[in-house]
């Protein structure tokens, strides 16, 4: 009996320093490294930290800041 491994796509995620709340993501497939890079820099000169995760932990935690208006960077 066989199974076939689903292979693990990681990702590259934008976390607001302010409040914590991740509101970027880029996948890093392998199809598009100067795209990635260059969107990952942007997010870095935006003031965002970086996590490497995988797609699905990152699909899960991206989403809008609930702190919009509350102090927090945009």
């Amino acid at each position: 009996m066989t199974t076939e491994q689903t292979p693990v796509v990681l990702c590259y995620i934008a976390i607001k320093p302010d409040c914590g709340c991740a509101t970027g993501i880029v996948v890093d497939d392998g199809l598009y490294p100067k795209d990635v890079a260059r969107c990952v820099g942007d997010f870095i000169k935006s003031g965002r930290t970086i996590e490497r995760v995988t797609l699905e932990d990152g699909k899960a935690r991206v989403g809008r800041c609930q702190h919009k208006g509350q102090g927090a960077l945009l």
